[in-house]
């Protein structure tokens, strides 16, 4: 049965190449629509790849307080109402260790971001942050994380709460050899792209759908009430597990054919036309 528009309850999106424009911005468009939503009484939820607290500016813009799900599933914050994390899904030590291992026989830098801070062992990506990912981002961003620089990323073993590892690699070849090798060779991790030279490396079981679906348990909606939006192949988790997966028009090939539907891109403020014809919001 196909839902209509007020069967719906909740609202899942991806930030970047999503929700965000090609600079980085949460246009105001997209901002007025989801405000309107939220005094309907409409779950908003922000899902990223990135740590939590690096969307944090957009949720203050927002001024609606949602939820944010960070590093594709590992983690979810609520920093507004005193609840802090209520979710961290950490890699094991032995599970570094073999990451590790790989990228030594890759000859790759990566960055093992925790809760609260990013280690690397790459003076480029210590330096460059997103810009090495999303060239074109011209926001600044208020709420940020501690870099540190480590000569051998094998320190990093010690770490108890790295929810994610990143690598950053232009030769997309490569970059996908060592997803494949890394997937089929460590049986507790998950590697996925989460942007055209970028790979993300979480706890196997962790995803944005399972985290989504989680929240969504907590205020029983079920998945068919859930409308969900991505561009990326680590937002196909959540696509397909919502009643309604949305993916915008600048999306990889792969994201829109597991779509329900391909909206207009991110630069023309894509979700918000989507969310404001289907709920027929006039006045933004």
């Amino acid at each position: 049965m196909e839902l209509k528009k007020d069967d719906y309850k909740l609202i899942a999106t991806d930030c970047d190449g999503t929700l965000l424009d090609s600079e980085g911005y949460l246009s105001r468009y997209n901002k007025r629509v989801l405000a309107a939503l939220h005094n309907k009484g409409i779950k908003i939820l922000f899902v990223t790849g990135r740590n939590d607290i690096l969307v944090k500016d957009y949720t203050d813009e927002l001024g609606i307080r949602p939820l944010i799900i960070g590093c594709n599933g590992a983690t979810v914050a609520d920093f507004y109402n005193g609840g802090g994390r209520k979710r961290i899904i950490a890699l094991q030590k032995e599970e570094l260790k073999a990451l590790f291992d790989i990228f030594d026989e890759f000859s790759i830098e990566s960055k093992a971001f925790t809760r609260e801070a990013c280690y690397t062992n790459s003076k480029l990506l210590l330096t460059s942050g997103m810009s090495l990912v999303v060239t074109k981002y011209k926001k600044k961003i208020k709420n940020n994380i501690p870099y540190h620089y480590i000569e051998n990323m094998h320190k990093a073993e010690e770490l108890t709460d790295v929810v994610k590892v990143v690598v950053i690699d232009n030769n997309i070849e490569r970059l996908l050899k060592l997803r494949d090798k890394l997937n089929e060779s460590i049986s507790g991790i998950y590697a996925v792209k989460s942007n055209v030279n970028c790979l993300d490396i979480i706890k196997k079981g962790v995803s944005k759908a399972d985290a989504v679906l989680a929240v969504a348990r907590e205020h029983n909606i079920s998945p068919e009430q859930i409308i969900a939006f991505g561009d990326n192949d680590n937002d196909i988790s959540m696509l397909k597990a919502a009643g309604l997966g949305c993916a915008v028009a600048n999306a990889s090939e792969n994201v829109r054919n597991n779509a329900d539907v391909v909206i207009k891109s991110n630069d023309e403020d894509g979700v918000g036309k989507f969310l404001a014809e289907l709920f027929e919001i006039n006045d933004v």
